[in-house]
């Protein structure tokens, strides 16, 4: 098997936290290694992470998040720091499948998504509202999306016992509730750190615990989307051969003795000891 073999494998049967976190890796991977090419030609790398961040990053500003509504999503698979992304991923990894123990694949796929929507919406609304804080900055990063997610676990099964460090046995509320402390006592720092979308994926993980239904009337969102943009089939000219009454009358006995074949192995031996063949042919010929 080639490595692009393996790789392919390897992504398909890993689970949906691994399809998550490849995505993020590959993403990372490919900015970093275009970057490091553009500086061995004697390019500015530093211009091409600017281009990066201006078109897959989000910027909290009313009228960019309007021009590129599509940074809602790609900001939360972009990282552009090897320590951001290891801490992200690692702590996606475990939240993650912890989070698949209780609810399904879709629901992690739009948590992750709309935590990191509401993370997004609440450091844009904070820089609107709070003259502390700088009016436009760049956001890129999981980091909404993870806590989204562990926080959904944390409010749905509040009396699971984690191991910290793998030794220190915790209740996972309280764990969640001091990283969104720490968070709200850090929300005056001037560091890169974006507190406030960590808060917003936060309280979209509280939401959709509380009120489920908003997971639910996205997948119908989703759904109707998908409709919209799926491939019509196209027209196909049939050209029906009619049969004659002598082949349609015995078309019709083959028919009836199949049936009475089958009715009679159901009587004698139950229906489960059908074969699939038989019973795809008798639900088909008996809604006739």
């Amino acid at each position: 098997m080639s490595t692009k073999q393996t790789i392919k494998e390897l992504y398909h049967s890993g689970g949906i936290v691994t399809q998550i976190i490849g995505v993020n890796i590959a993403v990372f991977l490919a900015i970093r290694i275009v970057g490091v090419f553009l500086k061995l030609f004697n390019f500015n790398e530093l211009s091409w992470y600017a281009l990066v961040q201006g078109w897959l990053g989000a910027k909290t500003s009313l009228l960019s998040l309007l021009l590129k509504p599509w940074t809602f999503f790609t900001y939360a698979f972009v990282h552009f720091d090897l320590f951001h992304l290891l801490w992200n991923m690692l702590f996606l990894y475990f939240a993650g499948q912890m989070f698949l123990q209780l609810f399904s694949r879709k629901q992690f796929i739009y948590t992750y998504l709309l935590a990191a929507v509401f993370g997004l919406l609440v450091e844009t609304l904070s820089r609107i509202i709070f003259p502390g804080l700088s009016y436009s900055v760049t956001l890129v990063g999981a980091s909404a999306s993870v806590m989204g997610i562990f926080m959904a676990i944390a409010f749905y099964r509040p009396k699971m016992t984690v191991l910290l460090f793998g030794m220190f046995p915790v209740k996972i509320i309280v764990l969640a509730m001091v990283f969104l402390v720490l968070d709200v006592l850090s929300l005056s720092s001037s560091g890169n750190v974006a507190h406030f979308a960590h808060i917003g994926g936060a309280l979209f993980g509280y939401l959709s615990i509380k009120y489920p239904k908003i997971l639910y009337q996205f997948d119908t969102v989703i759904e109707q989307v998908k409709k919209i943009f799926k491939r019509k089939p196209k027209m196909k000219v049939v050209h029906r051969q009619y049969k004659t009454d002598e082949e349609y009358n015995l078309d019709k006995k083959r028919r009836q003795e199949e049936i009475d074949r089958i009715l009679e192995k159901i009587s004698k031996s139950g229906y489960e000891s059908l074969t699939k063949r038989e019973k795809d042919f008798l639900f088909r010929h008996s809604q006739r």
